[in-house]
């Protein structure tokens, strides 16, 4: 029986009280700040509404907690130039959450490590977010670029909050992946919206046809994994929902014509379908023609004649896939930075050298040499940045959720659902593992988010099935 009670509540209540503590200082200092500046009057109201939230999240139980502050990441979907108000406010509630979540599980001397996997997980926090904070220092980063980089891999600092609910909450899976789900409706109304200017703006035929919105296609692939795993399990009414959401996700992925997202989505699916038994591969197969059929209706609907030109488009951009690897100038590019990152690895190939310093590479795009900091081959941007250990360290929990979630969709203790998540963690996994040779979603903080989430319900599913399998669940140490 999962006990309903903190096991301290004096020490929950004083972290709670620390956090709030902690908010209102920080409301004090904006309101100083609006003062000041004129320009930053703005910033009051927001922050008086980020107060409230924060005295409302304080008093719900972890698995909510959890779930409203990972939801509240689309307000950081916007990708605009500069900061917005909206990413401080929502920054701020991140890491005091955070703050609050390891002060509290700390001091409740609650066991953090249950695997191999788990210490690993500690020392990438430990050694990457840390340490490679430390060496970028040492090294003379560009301060821009450090606190850029810090921000995106310091994501990963959800991994142990997700993994625990998911271990000790009966429907901690559910709530993780449904915030995953989230991420990828919101994306795709985002991209729909987008797209819809583009093409009420569009005043020739090859505007339609070259039309393309590049954003959250990160989010469309975990979503889809997600949603696709509920397919399979869902009954009735909850089916024909799980049918439109995947629909509308699927539409979104499509119409952001990103190659490499669509290959590894694609690769994910395949993966988690060979983990599922025969009967839950063939609902999956069925909804999907349904979710073809519902796609195809809302695309006539809402793009009109638009339509032929938008498939036209879809199918040149898939026919150029074959030849992308030795045609395409972007990944052409994408090549050449990755051999000035790798002249620099082979000088200091074990220890790396930080986030936010400087490569410099010949760029085929802008036709002479350039300097940046930013990576698009996730491996090879840990490697430089962080080292031969961090990039291992990295390589050993993507194994490790595919293996974890491999095991939980075979797990017979877990729910119908459990295990369907299970698979689609595992196939998350590898599709994440192709995607970062081609992108880099470590170092984007929503992208880091949801490849945290997804890494950490492949664990969670394995450490539960573990626990179930050996002995009941221990009392949790909070209200649920």
């Amino acid at each position: 029986m999962l006990s309903a009670t903190p096991p301290d509540a004096r020490t929950w209540r004083g972290a709670d009280l620390a956090i709030a503590f902690g908010a209102a200082v920080a409301l004090g200092l904006i309101g100083v700040l609006a003062l000041q500046g004129p320009g930053l009057v703005a910033l009051l109201p927001a922050a008086v509404l980020g107060f409230a939230a924060v005295l409302v999240l304080i008093r719900l139980p972890d698995l909510h907690r959890l779930a409203v502050v990972l939801a509240l990441g689309t307000l950081t979907f916007n990708y605009e130039e500069g900061v917005q108000i909206t990413e401080v406010l929502y920054g701020l509630l991140v890491y005091g959450y955070l703050a609050h979540w390891y002060l509290t599980y700390l001091l409740g001397q609650r066991r953090l490590l249950r695997s191999s996997s788990d210490t690993v997980a500690a020392l990438f926090i430990v050694g990457a977010i840390f340490g490679g904070t430390a060496l970028g220092f040492l090294f003379g980063a560009n301060l821009t670029d450090l606190r850029g980089e810090i921000l995106g891999i310091s994501a990963f600092l959800f991994y142990f909050p997700v993994k625990e609910a998911i271990v000790r909450e009966e429907k901690g899976a559910t709530v993780v992946a449904f915030v995953l789900v989230w991420f990828g409706v919101f994306a795709a109304i985002r991209l729909g919206l987008l797209f819809h200017s583009v093409l009420t703006g569009a005043t020739e035929w090859w505007q339609i046809l070259d039309a393309r919105v590049s954003a959250g296609e990160v989010h469309f692939m975990a979503g889809f994994l997600c949603i696709a795993a509920m397919v399979t399990t869902a009954r009735g009414r909850k089916l024909l929902l799980a049918i439109a959401i995947t629909a509308l996700i699927v539409v979104g992925l499509i119409l952001a014509k990103s190659r490499g997202p669509w290959l590894a989505t694609a690769l994910g699916t395949v993966v988690m379908l060979a983990l599922l038994p025969w009967a839950p591969r063939r609902r999956f197969v069925f909804a999907m023609a349904a979710v073809v059929a519902v796609g195809g209706i809302a695309a006539f609907v809402f793009l009109g004649d638009s339509v032929n030109l938008i498939l036209l488009g879809l199918t040149k951009r898939l026919g150029s896939i074959g030849g992308a690897a030795t045609q395409d100038p972007s990944l052409l590019n994408r090549w050449a930075e990755s051999g000035g990152a790798l002249a620099r690895i082979r000088t200091n190939p074990v220890l790396g050298y930080g986030w936010g310093i400087s490569i410099p590479y010949h760029s085929l795009l802008q036709m002479g040499r350039v300097t940046g900091s930013f990576l698009h081959n996730g491996y090879i941007a840990l490697w430089v940045k962080v080292g031969i250990w961090g990039l291992g360290l990295f390589i050993w929990l993507l194994l490790g959720a595919f293996l974890g979630g491999a095991r939980a969709a075979r797990a017979r203790v877990l729910t119908p659902t459990q295990r369907a998540l299970g698979a689609s963690a595992a196939g998350g996994a590898i599709a994440f593992a192709f995607l970062t040779f081609l992108s880099n979603p470590l170092l984007l903080q929503d992208q880091m988010t949801t490849f945290t989430v997804l890494l950490a319900l492949a664990h969670g599913l394995a450490q539960r099935a573990d626990r179930l399998s050996t002995s009941a669940l221990s009392p949790l140490p909070y209200s649920s």
